[in-house]
């Protein structure tokens, strides 16, 4: 059973003072601070970096060495265990043929039905064990039945004031208004899906030249990824002759698409280094 459709019904907008914040809603009512896309990459990302410990990879940036090394003393880290990622399922292979069917087996058979809580936020509900309710996130408060909506907003209100509390009127700079144990913010589905595509191909891209000797491009990984990414049809190298006799290409184009992979490679490596510190999605420097 997929749990995907859960979270694709719609969109909750919770409103504050001074900022509308965007979640995902399942049919079950939970919350989650982001679309459920970002984390099948999140699942992606994770299990390319397990292959790349396997294998003691290690990047290299102006001379300087970036082994591929999990913090496993982050909290995120202390929740998942990169361990238990299922090692029949292989993300870095050149081949786009079944790597949808993988990344299903990774996320929909595997990731989500064991860490699908992470990435889900506090929510209000009625008590049924007041001993399984964490009181590091929730309050336990006692509301007369009979009461109607007005009154127990009434009483939780003079509850609050008669211990104190003062309720959050604005936000400290870099904090979050979501709660769960993880939390990913400002993330872009596609660009994710395309730093994905592009650095699996490229950290098997040597493993294929060994297999088929054929010599393969930056320009190659664009064609492959424009293709599952967007569906554009590959681009071959043309020469066409004009009137003048003068050889006409398409040079220009392919160099800047090559340009475009190059940068979207080391985007990949910098965005694998800084999860592996417990960061993501930061892409454009290592923290």
């Amino acid at each position: 059973m997929s749990y995907i459709g859960k979270y694709e019904k719609k969109t909750v907008l919770v409103t504050g003072k001074s900022s509308t914040v965007r979640r995902r809603q399942g049919k079950d009512g939970q919350l989650m601070s982001s679309d459920i896309h970002i984390y099948r990459w999140f699942s992606c990302f994770l299990k390319i970096i397990k292959e790349l410990e396997d294998r003691r990879e290690v990047f290299t940036f102006n001379g300087k060495k970036y082994p591929v090394k999990v913090d496993r003393s982050h909290s995120w880290f202390k929740k998942i265990d990169l361990n238990s990622l299922p090692k029949q399922i292989k993300i870095l292979q050149y081949q786009n043929k079944g790597i949808s069917y993988q990344i299903k087996k990774l996320f929909d058979d595997y990731f989500w039905k064991e860490y699908r809580n992470l990435f889900q936020e506090p929510r209000s509900f009625i008590v049924k064990d007041k001993d399984k309710v964490n009181s590091n996130l929730y309050d336990l408060v006692a509301i007369p039945k009979h009461y109607n909506f007005k009154q127990r907003q009434y009483d939780l209100r003079n509850l609050y004031k008669s211990i104190g509390h003062q309720f959050p009127t604005s936000r400290k700079k870099n904090d979050t208004r979501h709660r769960a144990d993880i939390v990913i913010e400002n993330a872009r589905d596609l660009v994710l899906k395309r730093l994905f595509h592009t650095i699996r191909l490229e950290l098997s891209r040597e493993e294929e030249i060994k297999k088929t000797k054929k010599k393969l491009t930056g320009f190659d990984i664009c064609n492959e990824v424009r293709f599952i990414t967007l569906g554009i049809p590959k681009i071959e190298v043309t020469t066409v002759k004009t009137f003048d006799r003068y050889k006409k290409t398409n040079k220009s184009q392919i160099e800047s698409l090559q340009r475009a992979t190059y940068r979207d490679i080391k985007w990949g490596k910098y965005l694998i280094l800084n999860l592996c510190k417990g960061h993501f999605p930061i892409y454009d420097k290592i923290i």
